[in-house]
């Protein structure tokens, strides 16, 4: 931002805000350029200049399920807004406003309201989306998220040191901050054998730049009193492979499922790798809360390979198909704390002249790709369609809405050769059949080609697997070979040995016979 007479007022290298208040009337010029100067007809950006609210942070950033609980904001020109002690990190002060903000209960929690772009990893959890209006304009979204458990906030004390471990009643939602640079929380608590919990650090999907660690020790006292602590769990992500590019739900905030293997005390440590400088905003929630597992339900509609890996694919796919074609939307189950049970599928929206398969998650699955088919029957035709899976959840019968990822543009890193997604998350999905035209191209596949196929594998298989029985029975006759002439030496040394010592009792039996004769004629003699 330059000021009316051409001197730099503010400057922000990172494509961030720049917070300015004017101090005279006059004509203010602003500058935009590429980090490095590039440019093009596909360099597009957006730039808002407005005295509209802006919420930096709603605090604390979660609250328990179906309460009416009290929350702060901070940020600038919020309406009613006082000055606050909380400062971003390059100086600027915040103002703050408390609010007021009803929490749903129960399977409402399952059930998002978006308006807003949202990152595909915040979008596969519950919270709620919660805008402030003013006079001068209704504020972007900011999201606050609910947990079951009650609230627990980090002390003003130091818990950097393991001495000083701040001491928990779990379950619970703990609130703590990455503040001040290279700030570490230490927390402890107690558990009895057995004890199952969940471990959940939400830091980046809060919009923060952070990159968590999360270690997990067990306490443990020698004889003389000193405590010693053994590792047992750490993480530093919470890895995915669903989604791809488009609704990616991988993300660095880490998670483990802690079983306890004994009764007495354990030590969290938690810290944000990336907190090279002090940033006050810098909240994180921790979540430790028993095993309750359930699902959710995210789709999108897949895309044909692109035509060159040279290019960048463009994520935005026309939902209109004619009749001979199909239009393929991957459905992922976004299953919590192990659940693993089957999830029946259903579309409404559609005429009866689509059909759709499979109808069904299979036990364990975590994705399957719906196609959608028009018949020969079918006419023109355009709507919105929504899934909903159902299931059981701790013996209940449960329905939950499936969310769909609707792209609104995407970026492409020419370095990577990757395309990234930034979508709204919708309750339904546009979809339309032009039943007038028949698809100029046909992709058929020859079933008795197939079978035959399939035959031939089915045989080869068989065959390789009857070898594989008849190596292993050879092998084990092998191996066992030595063990019977093992066998058979022992028996032959046990029979010789039976046969010495029946040999020597024979002798020894003829002696005594001798002797005995001898006797009885020298006492005949002595008699005669």
């Amino acid at each position: 931002i330059y000021n009316p007479q051409g001197l730099q007022l503010h400057s922000d290298p990172q494509g961030g805000l720049l917070d300015f208040t004017s101090s005279v009337d006059g004509n203010y010029s602003v500058r935009l350029n590429d980090f490095i100067y590039k440019g093009g007809a596909d360099y597009v950006y957006r730039l808002t200049v407005s005295t509209r609210p802006r919420i930096d942070m709603v605090y604390p950033p979660v609250g328990k399920a179906g309460t009416n609980a009290k929350f702060t904001l901070y940020g600038r020109n919020l309406p009613g807004g006082q000055a606050s002690d909380w400062k971003t990190k390059d100086g600027k002060v915040l103002e703050k406003k408390e609010v007021q903000i009803q929490l749903p209960a129960g399977d409402a929690r399952a059930k998002l309201k978006l308006t807003d772009h949202l990152d595909p990893r915040r979008a596969a959890l519950d919270h709620l989306e919660y805008r402030l209006k003013s006079p001068q304009g209704t504020s972007v979204a900011t999201y606050v998220g609910y947990g079951s458990e009650s609230l627990v906030y980090e002390t003003s004390g130091d818990n950097d040191a393991p001495e000083k471990a701040q001491t928990l009643n779990v379950p619970c939602e703990f609130v703590g901050k990455f503040f001040p640079a290279s700030d570490k929380d230490r927390l402890r608590f107690t558990a009895k054998k057995g004890d199952i919990y969940q471990m959940e650090v939400f830091s980046e999907r809060l919009g923060r730049p952070s990159h968590a660690f999360l270690l997990l020790e067990q306490l443990t006292k020698k004889d003389d009193g000193e405590e010693t602590a053994k590792e047992i769990g750490k993480s530093m992500e919470t890895a995915s492979t669903l989604g791809g590019q488009v609704f990616d739900v991988s993300t660095r905030d880490p998670s483990l499922r802690f079983e306890a293997p004994a009764d007495g005390d354990y030590r969290i440590l938690v810290y944000d790798l990336f907190n090279s400088s002090s940033d006050p905003l810098n909240v994180y929630r921790l979540s430790i809360r028993k095993e309750s597992p359930d699902f959710r339900l995210a789709a999108y509609s897949m895309l044909p390979p692109p035509v060159s890996t040279n290019s960048s694919p463009v994520f935005v796919k026309s939902p209109t198909i004619r009749k001979g074609e199909t239009f393929p939307v991957k459905v992922m189950a976004l299953r919590r704390d192990g659940f693993k049970d089957a999830i029946d599928l259903e579309v409404a929206g559609l005429p009866p002249f689509i059909s759709y398969f499979p109808k069904r998650v299979p036990e364990g699955a975590d994705s399957v790709t719906m196609l959608f088919r028009p018949s020969a029957k079918a006419m023109d035709w355009d709507g919105l369609f929504s899934i909903t899976g159902k299931s059981k959840v701790g013996g209940k019968d449960v329905r939950r809405d499936c969310r769909f990822a609707d792209v609104g543009w995407s970026s492409y890193d020419t370095q990577a050769k990757s395309a990234f997604s930034h979508i709204h998350v919708v309750p339904s999905a546009p979809f339309a059949i032009l039943g007038r035209e028949n698809t100029p191209v046909k992709v058929l596949v020859d079933d008795a080609k197939l079978a035959e196929s399939a035959k031939k594998a089915f045989e080869a298989a068989e065959k390789a697997s009857q070898e594989a029985d008849k190596k292993a029975i050879d092998v084990q006759a092998k191996l066992k070979t030595p063990v019977d002439a093992e066998t058979k030496a022992e028996q032959e040394l046990a029979a010789k040995k039976k046969e010495l010592a029946d040999k020597e009792k024979a002798r020894a039996d003829l002696a005594d016979n001798r002797l005995k004769t001898g006797k009885e004629k020298l006492v005949l003699a002595e008699t005669a």
